[in-house]
Formats: C-alpha cells, structure tokens, sequence
C-alpha cells in the first residue's frame, strides 16, 4: 500500500514518480507487409504501432458489415422477430440463404453477418432497423460523423462496390475500437461457428467462421473479413494478450493472414498493461478539525498500456480537514495518473471509516429542537 500523509495547505498535492522500462521489441519495417494500406493499433489509448498509408481512402469490402453490426446492437433488440422480407433475399455475394417470410432474431442475423457475411443478413437488418435500407445507411454515416470520421462513407451495409464507398485503415481501426467495447459483438465475432433457424428450423443452419485468425492465432478474438475485386483481400482483426488488446487493418493486401500474425508479435512484443494502483493501495491519512486523522484509500484497480520506458506519477487532491459527519465511503479527495506527463486515469478517494459529528454539537441540536417545540407550544396558549 502506497501512504501519503498531508501535512498542511487547503489543497495539498503530492506526486509520486516511478519508472517502467519496457521492451521494444522487433524493429518495425514496413518491407516485410504486403498491404496497400495497413494500421496496427492498440486499442485502450488508440496508439499506431504500424502504419502503411493509413489515412489512404480505400474501399473495404465486407469489413463494412463492422459498422453495420455495431449500429443494429445500438439500435435494436437482440431478442426481437425479424420477419425476412423478399429484398433481402437473393442479394448479390456473400450469403446466409435466407428464405421470404423465415423468421429470425436480430441476434441470429447478426451472427450470419459476421461469420458468413451474409449480405442478405445486411438487408434484412438494415429495413428491421432503419425502416428502409437507405434509411439504415444514413445511420451508419451519422455514427462514423459522431466518432470524428471524415475520409469514411457508407454507400450499403454490406460493403458492395461502389464509388462513394469506402474509408480508411485508421478509421477502420477506431470503428472496430467502438465496436469492441460491445460484449455482445466480442461473444458473436469471436464465435468459431454458430447454429441459427433455416426456414424456422431452429437448428437448421450451421455457420461457420470466414476468419481463419481464430484457428490461425492464439490470442485472436476476431473480428471481419472482405473481399471484392475492386477492394482486393481485406481483413481486420482482434488479439488480446495480458491485458492488452490490438487491432489490425489490411486493405488490399494479398498476403493478409500471415500480415497480420506479423503485426500481433510485434504489437505484443511493445506494449505491456502496466498496474498504476490496486484498489485500496493508494492511501492518505486526512485530518478532522479535533486533531483526529482518517484513512482515505482509492475504489478501483487503475492501470494502462505503455509502449517504452514510461515515468509514472499520481497527483493526489484532498482537502486539509474532512468535516464530520461523514459515512465510510463517502469521497473526499481523487488521485489522477500520468504517464509521461499525459492524464491515463483518475480515481476518487474514499474514507474507510465513518466520522461521527461531536457528541456537543449533537447535544446542542438536540437541545435546540426541544426548545423550539416548547416555544411552538406555548405561543399556542
């Protein structure tokens, strides 16, 4: 447990410094890739480990179909019917086969968008949440505008070819970022295979995953595959390892899977989680007015990825005196994290114990509230 004790000063700041030395790793170079456009990004800080023109505006093919799931599981219910309407049936490409009038749940489609990437799949939830299909892709520009997207542009929810469709490998990245804050789009992308209804048979279709990461890779955990001849091979990917978690983007890139492993060894090879503070480690010993002291300790366990040799330190903010009453528990200070003088972190500091008001003041109260029911009474009579 780390102790701070404070001494004087309305706020008193004391900071407290270490050092994590980190290993570096393999040297990055970008000969040994083969993407047109690739990014390897960690995914708590959104820090670029590689970058192969990145910000390049390329389409991406079924990658797409990120974007599309991550707007129906904000949008929709995972348990509700969705009746199959006929335009959704027979779309060109990719394909769960679904059949007019089938019934499904929002969660089955979702599986066959993102394992067999169904483009039918697409459809179908695109006219269940948006009303229209055209509607649907309106909501997912609206998304990429509200997470600072500027180079990305929804055309489909499928990833078809089309002129005014595509992105790039940085923006993929952050979508990807988001949509892994999803538990339910973690569970369905890292699914090696699922069973779903076939023409309301409940365990009529068996899907199986096109991303060859999770049999390939052992930390792997998704996500999407794309492949049109326009786009060429693309795929972004997920691992996670100790604590911290990569993502990898490749557009056009002939040589995808074996890219990617690459990137993972490398990216795993620089970053490490690092613990700032347990919960309760931080401790401060604060002072009531009576002289008496009280222990307040951090709520969380706070921690951060770092990529080199980083210097640590906490701020800690408290007033001089904690007044009573007080309930343990309640917060009376906070202590914020850097790393290499930039803010990762902030936790309030709680008091353990409870502080009771002064027996005297509870006296007076006490002997104020009779007064005023005797003054009350007698200005009755």
């Amino acid at each position: 447990m780390i102790k701070y004790i404070f001494i004087r000063c309305v706020r008193y700041t004391v900071i407290f410094l270490s050092v994590a030395a980190i290993s570096l790793g393999i040297p990055f170079s970008a000969g040994a890739y083969s993407a047109r456009s690739m990014i390897l990004m960690e995914e708590s800080t959104e820090t670029i480990l590689v970058d192969i023109n990145c910000n390049k505006v390329l389409p991406m093919a079924s990658t797409t179909k990120i974007m599309t799931a991550l707007v129906v599981l904000e949008n929709a219910d995972l348990n509700a019917n969705v009746v199959i309407p006929a335009q959704a049936c027979g779309v060109e490409g990719s394909s769960m086969y679904l059949i007019a009038g089938e019934t499904l749940s929002v969660r089955d489609l979702l599986y066959g968008l993102m394992l067999t990437s169904g483009n039918d799949a697409a459809v179908a939830l695109a006219i269940h949440v948006g009303g229209s299909e055209q509607r649907f892709v309106e909501m997912m520009n609206e998304r990429a505008a509200s997470l600072g997207l500027r180079d990305t542009n929804f055309a489909n929810p499928s990833g078809l070819p089309d002129d005014s469709h595509h992105t790039t490998a940085r923006e993929l990245a952050i979508i990807t970022a988001h949509a892994l804050e999803n538990d339910t789009f973690r569970e369905i992308v890292s699914s090696e295979s699922a069973k779903v209804p076939y023409n309301n048979n409940p365990n009529g279709r068996t899907l199986k995953n096109h991303n060859k990461l999770l049999y390939m890779y052992d930390s792997a955990i998704g996500v999407k595959t794309g492949f049109t001849k326009k786009a060429g091979r693309c795929l972004v990917s997920a691992a996670q390892r100790d604590g911290v978690t990569l993502i990898c983007v490749t557009l056009n890139d002939g040589d995808d899977w074996n890219d990617h492993m690459t990137a993972f060894d490398y990216g795993f090879s620089k970053a490490q989680r690092l613990s700032l503070a347990g919960a309760g480690e931080v401790a401060v010993e604060l002072q009531t007015p009576d002289g008496k002291t009280v222990t307040a300790v951090n709520k969380n366990d706070i921690s951060t990825v770092v990529f080199e040799e980083s210097s640590v330190s906490s701020v800690i903010k408290a007033e001089k005196f904690v007044y009573s009453p007080k309930a343990a528990g309640d917060v009376v200070g906070s202590v914020s994290f850097f790393v290499n003088g930039q803010q990762v972190g902030q936790d309030e500091l709680c008091i353990t114990e409870a502080i009771e008001a002064p027996p005297q003041r509870k006296e007076l109260l006490f002997t104020r509230i009779i007064n005023a029911v005797k003054n009350f009474f007698k200005g009755l009579f």
